[in-house]
């Protein structure tokens, strides 16, 4: 904030910032910030480039809507559904308590996407992406998309299937079109907790949306082909879809 407050002008390029923690202390702070859009235009010789323009709320997302292909099987989708209006299924909470009491979700969802992958989708495993909480990637782990661990130019190694959440300006996965997202994303509720305390608007579902989108365009969805999607919790694809529409 004393960085943000000692310059006259900053331009931050993002996406979704309402529901960024960025903007949850700007607001804490009263930090002006004003939204733009940026427009691609013809320039000298027909040349595109990009520019700053009003700012449009709702995009035109026809084209991506073609491109999403959401598993609607009612079977395989029933774990994400709630049982009750505080029951938030494949959140973090839901993943540690089912661990703890040693119940069988994480099993059923291994068979799920076992069966997305093998029977609905087809496709060879070099194909398929996933993820979940790093916590319990093993336990949900499964043949069809178990993926190769390879090492990377500096050492590390990183699984050929398996995409973590946070997972952030790589091309390395834009062969993908077979995905399983099997997580209900919510910010850290402590966090949650003390912007509340200090007057700030919370906006869990703009969040947890744009990781989901951030997600998405690992596969090769950033080059306009489209992907099988299964999105087991009801909220998440919910959001999506309605995201989709609008």
């Amino acid at each position: 904030v004393p960085i943000m407050t000692a310059l006259k002008q900053t331009y931050i390029l993002t996406y979704m910032f309402k529901g960024q923690l960025q903007r949850y202390y700007y607001d804490m702070n009263s930090i002006e910030y004003e939204y733009k859009s940026v427009g691609c235009v013809s320039g000298f010789g027909n040349v595109k480039h990009y520019e700053l323009c009003e700012y449009k709320e709702y995009e035109d997302l026809s084209n991506l809507r073609e491109l999403i292909n959401i598993c609607d099987n009612e079977k395989l989708n029933a774990i994400g559904k709630p049982k009750n209006k505080r029951s938030n299924p494949l959140s973090k909470s839901w993943y540690d308590n089912q661990n703890r009491k040693k119940l069988d979700g994480m099993d059923i969802l291994k068979k799920n996407m076992e069966n997305f992958f093998k029977k609905i989708c087809k496709g060879k495993t070099d194909e398929n992406m996933w993820t979940t909480f790093k916590d319990y990637r093993s336990k949900c782990k499964g043949n069809s998309y178990s993926g190769k661990n390879i090492k990377t130019k500096n050492g590390r190694t990183k699984n050929t299937c398996f995409v973590p959440l946070n997972a952030r300006a790589t091309n390395e996965y834009r062969h993908k079109k077979n995905l399983a997202y099997i997580v209900n994303r919510f910010n850290n509720p402590l966090l949650i907790k003390f912007f509340v305390s200090k007057g700030v608007t919370v906006d869990e579902d703009t969040w947890a949306l744009s990781e989901l989108i951030q997600w998405l365009f690992r596969s090769q969805l950033r080059d306009g082909k489209p992907i099988n999607l299964y999105i087991p919790s009801q909220r998440m694809r919910e959001l999506l879809k309605n995201w989709l529409d609008m």
